[in-house]
């Protein structure tokens, strides 16, 4: 079928704008695998392959115009499309309808437009001959030149029904090698070949990946690229990063973290860019305030500079060491210390009464010896003002005999406690 330069261009015009917005479609993205210019053998077209996975929106053009030596296609023959209506797994085969020439004819895929001068204006991405080698020009609809941009990227054929044979799986850079390669087609006069069904497609070292499977047998998919080696991938508290197109190992950058807080006192830990290996694990400076008090019975926290921890929550300590008080804390007020009514300031025993220091008691009920000069009034008057005291006035009337008695009594009782604690003097 032959198409005028006005209404190709006018064919192509919606391709220019949508291809535009995808402009990853790169040269070897698409390749050609059989191509029948035999009527007799039944309809005349060509079958190819994506080798990535293609999404809506995007389109590719094949023609039959052949390319000329001064870099443009030249005018008249036809052209077919696949518009993509719907996301394509890369190794999917697809049939599509042009008019070959049965004595030699090429076919050129590619993306975007043609100029007025036949020139495109996007990327080429497979080429191939039937009937022959390359022109070195395009002369006629039979001959065709090669576009440099396909060198490596095409497959010229001596037949007119020809089909690749295989393999047909591997990584796209290997399935390119192989299309490419005439030695894996054949071609027939008498029974046309039939087309690959499908392919399977590996991505290539560097190549976007989700799993293993995407990258094929012995290559790992790590980082979400097929890589060279496992770089560290299952590990935790290493810098190693396989890198996106050349799928090589390497340091991370200095912006990765590689070992996460253990708490507040703990910090994340990031690569330096340089070496494989995490730095030492890290913890914040001595005094950093890890937690703050939430009022004035709570006490603020720091780190210690060892632990990853938050030492544990406290309350503010109001204790003021003395038994006679009523310590307590309010939460806006802080620590309060209240005295307790009837209690002796230097600690008097639970009846009330205060221990006696060391010394004799006289038989009157006084007390001589160590602090005598006090102690044998307190012993006469009875309870000091306090609550501290020992005794009363009126027991003197008994006679001394008895206080004799008594006084070696309480003598050893004073003794003993005195070996326990200081006398209580009677608050004054």
């Amino acid at each position: 079928m032959r198409i005028a330069l006005g209404l190709a261009l006018a064919l192509l015009g919606p391709l220019a704008g949508r291809a535009a917005a995808h402009p990853t479609i790169a040269p070897g993205d698409v390749a050609i695998v059989a191509a029948y210019a035999d009527s007799s053998h039944g309809p005349v077209g060509f079958a190819f392959v994506p080798l990535v996975d293609f999404h809506p929106v995007e389109v590719v053009a094949f023609t039959d115009r052949g390319w000329r030596a001064d870099g443009r296609f030249r005018a008249g023959e036809g052209f077919a499309y696949w518009d993509v209506e719907r996301s394509v797994t890369a190794g999917t085969v697809f049939e599509r309808s042009l008019s070959l020439d049965a004595g030699g004819d090429s076919i050129v895929a590619f993306v975007g437009a043609l100029d007025p001068d036949g020139a495109p204006t996007d990327s080429l991405l497979f080429g191939l001959r039937l009937g022959g080698a390359w022109d070195a020009d395009a002369t006629s609809d039979e001959t065709s030149a090669l576009p440099p941009a396909l060198a490596g990227l095409e497959v010229a054929l001596a037949g007119t029904d020809c089909a690749y044979t295989g393999p047909t799986e591997g990584t796209r850079s290997a399935l390119r090698g192989l299309i490419a390669d005439p030695a894996r087609w054949t071609c027939s006069d008498t029974a046309r070949p039939a087309a690959p069904t499908a392919f399977t497609v590996f991505g290539d070292l560097g190549d976007g990946c989700g799993t293993d499977a995407d990258c094929g047998p012995g290559v790992p998919c790590a980082w979400g690229v097929c890589c060279e080696s496992e770089c560290g991938r299952d590990e935790v508290g290493h810098c190693a990063r396989c890198y996106a197109e050349t799928g090589e190992c390497g340091p991370a950058s200095e912006f990765q973290s590689c070992r996460l807080s253990a708490g507040p006192c703990d910090v994340l830990d990031k690569c330096d860019g340089v070496s494989l290996e995490c730095p030492a694990d890290a913890r914040r400076e001595a005094g950093y305030a890890c937690r703050a008090a939430v009022d004035a019975c709570d006490a603020p926290e720091t780190c210690d500079g060892v632990a990853a921890e938050c030492p544990i929550d406290a309350a503010v300590d109001c204790d003021d060491g003395d038994r006679c008080t009523a310590d307590a804390c309010d939460a806006i007020e802080g620590c309060a210390h209240a005295p307790i009514a009837g209690c002796c300031a230097g600690g008097c025993d639970d009846a009330g009464a205060s221990p006696v220091d060391a010394g004799a008691v006289s038989m009157d009920g006084g007390v001589v010896g160590e602090d005598a000069g006090e102690r044998t009034d307190a012993g006469r008057e009875g309870a000091a003002p306090g609550g501290c005291g020992v005794g009363g006035r009126g027991a003197g009337s008994r006679g001394a005999w008895w206080w004799g008695a008594v006084g070696l009594v309480l003598w050893a009782r004073a003794r003993a406690r005195a070996r326990a604690s200081r006398a209580c003097r009677p608050a004054r």
